[in-house]
């Protein structure tokens, strides 16, 4: 786990052994935190993580119905009483809270915003922070997650909420994607408008290029879109 000091909150980004990234946001001042995108695969990690720094979990928040992975959110919030948050049009019938473009959820003195970024899944959502976004599956340093996945993936709608949503929110912010097989953890808008070679391209050509991109399958596909969705 990798510890690192924002300001008014720190962040812990925990990798699972395939390249998958997770992240607790928790509050300097009130020590309440959130879990993003927590894998079944990290075990008791964020478990740990919570009780060593001494945090109180008040949300569960998964950015989408993931397809590569199973959520770690059941065991959570049983755990700790934690509140489980998706998208509103998330299908699984476990969510506490639906929330939806310009929503705010707030850990103490700090307050992540959703923005609605459909392409990769149709559910998707992506959470700002003022100096920081949580990019998921949509943009990956580099990179920009794949759309063949999801029946309701659109690389149109992908390629038009990296533009149209997450790039205008300036150079400076950090981008903490939900993958990484390289052992990356962050980048910034900046530096992925400069250096991301999907970034070059035009709609037409994006689009092209996603629809036609079908690399392997991952290995829990099936039973992630299952149990991810009840």
């Amino acid at each position: 786990m990798e510890k690192i000091e924002k300001g008014a909150y720190t962040l812990y980004v925990l990798r699972s052994a395939r390249g998958c990234l997770s992240y607790i946001v928790a509050s300097n001042k009130t020590r309440e935190a959130l879990v993003i995108d927590p894998s079944a695969e990290v075990g008791d990690e964020y478990l740990r993580a919570i009780t060593d720094e001494k945090l109180t979990l008040k949300y569960v928040v998964d950015t989408h119905t993931h397809a590569d992975h199973v959520s770690a959110h059941t065991a959570l919030t049983s755990a700790t009483g934690a509140r489980y948050v998706m998208y509103q049009s998330a299908p699984s019938a476990s969510v506490d809270v639906r929330v939806q473009e310009g929503d705010d959820i707030a850990i103490g003195d700090v307050w992540l915003r959703v923005l609605y970024t459909p392409g990769h899944a149709s559910d998707m959502m992506t959470l700002v922070l003022p100096d920081a976004v949580f990019t998921a599956d949509t943009l990956l340093i580099g990179g920009t997650g794949r759309t063949d996945l999801h029946r309701d993936a659109s690389s149109g709608a992908e390629y038009d909420s990296i533009f149209q949503k997450i790039l205008p929110l300036g150079d400076d912010v950090a981008i903490y994607p939900g993958h990484d097989y390289e052992g990356r953890t962050a980048s910034t808008i900046g530096e992925e408008k400069r250096a991301n070679p999907r970034l070059q391209l035009s709609r037409e050509e994006f689009v092209r290029i996603m629809d036609a991109h079908h690399p392997a399958l991952p290995e829990l596909l099936e039973e992630s879109v299952r149990k991810n969705s009840e």
